[in-house]
């Protein structure tokens, strides 16, 4: 015959509590990060990255460009700053060599650096009809036509500063005396599509895709997200101090700006605008960026950045390596950088000069 054994209140009320403590663990376990995704889900389906930022000020119609002139020379370089930086990121270069031979004219794009952008479009989910960027370029036709008395040339770097360069050797060729392109290889469009994967976050890329493909991924991606997946400081230079500042400052910049710049840039192929582009062009191709310095990575980038480029012999484009130097390549390689944009200036000009001596 079993025996019932009866619990003594003490231990009746020990094991209720232990019970109840158990009970709530599961929950805080279990059910608090579910809840906690759904409100996460909620917040997330509110974002709009497209559309305009609370509390952002934008740029007054009109309004003329941010623009920044160093030195007094005949031979005129029109710079273009990226990676939502201002003059400070090319400061390095036009302090060197601004002066009696060279005049640095450093133009920021609207919303990078600090400065206040272009208004959202009312397409503002169609970035193929590059928006910001066609206005971008015919400001920047207009600034060419009314304060640079020659045709300078254009030097521009990485991603949206390579497309606004190509694009504006496309749109206003007589502008312009020439390009110097700063990077290690432009992306084919097929290549340069980018991806969510699975863990929320993106990369270039896993698979071929059209960019509105993943328009609701952009829309709402968070900033911890898109700062995460953004160039590391480690790609801009090997100086670790102005690398790291230029990324907090990057950080602190509305994701939502530098957003719309990328889109409308990805929304394009550049090497089809390369290909089409016939005015003189340097490359300048740091080959640290990402295969580091060593002699196998090296010699890997070098061929791919030579493919990449479409460099021909006797075409009008020429590609300068260097080797030690990431992207910010004036900051790292300076000696390198200053005798292949120099040298550039100097046959562009002779060029120039004997096209206007010929008979008309």
């Amino acid at each position: 015959m079993s025996r019932v054994r009866r619990l003594a209140p003490f231990q009746a009320t020990c094991i209720r509590t232990k019970w109840q403590h158990a009970c709530r663990s599961f929950v805080a376990i279990t059910v608090t990060p579910l809840l906690f995704l759904a409100d996460l889900s909620a917040q997330t389906a509110a974002r709009n990255n497209f559309g305009p930022i609370p509390g952002q000020a934008t740029r007054p119609k009109g309004q003329a460009l941010d623009v920044r002139v160093s030195g007094t020379g005949p031979r005129h370089v029109v710079v273009l700053t990226g990676h939502m930086h201002g003059p400070e990121y090319v400061e390095a270069m036009t302090q060197r060599l601004g002066g009696p031979a060279i005049t640095f004219h450093v133009i920021t794009p609207p919303g990078m650096g600090g400065t206040l952008p272009y208004s959202i479009p009312e397409e503002a989910e169609k970035f193929s009809a590059r928006s910001w960027s066609e206005q971008f370029e015919s400001d920047l036709s207009e600034y060419l036509r009314r304060h640079v008395p020659t045709p300078p040339v254009l030097l521009a770097g990485w991603d949206v500063g390579l497309g606004l360069a190509l694009h504006m050797a496309a749109r206003f060729p007589t502008l312009l005396a020439g390009l110097v392109l700063v990077g290690d290889a432009p992306y084919h469009h097929s290549r340069r599509q980018v991806i969510a994967d699975t863990s929320g976050t993106f990369n270039f890329p896993a698979k071929q895709a059209q960019v509105a493909s993943f328009l609701p991924f952009w829309k709402t991606v968070g900033d911890s997200v898109w700062h995460a997946n953004t160039y590391p400081w480690t790609w801009y230079t090997r100086d670790a101090a102005l690398g790291q500042a230029l990324k907090d400052a990057e950080r602190r910049r509305p994701m939502q700006v530098a957003l719309r710049w990328f889109l409308e840039y990805v929304s394009h192929d550049p090497t089809v605008l390369l290909a089409e582009c016939r005015l003189p062009t340097l490359i300048i191709a740091p080959l640290a960026v990402r295969a580091g310095a060593d002699s196998a990575g090296v010699a890997m980038t070098r061929a791919l950045a030579r493919n990449s480029w479409q460099i021909r012999p006797g075409g009008c484009r020429e590609i300068a390596f260097l080797d030690e130097a990431r992207l910010m390549a004036w900051v790292d390689a300076p000696a390198a950088f200053d005798t292949a944009l120099v040298s550039f200036l100097e046959r562009t000009a002779r060029k120039a000069t004997g096209a206007n001596r010929r008979p008309r």
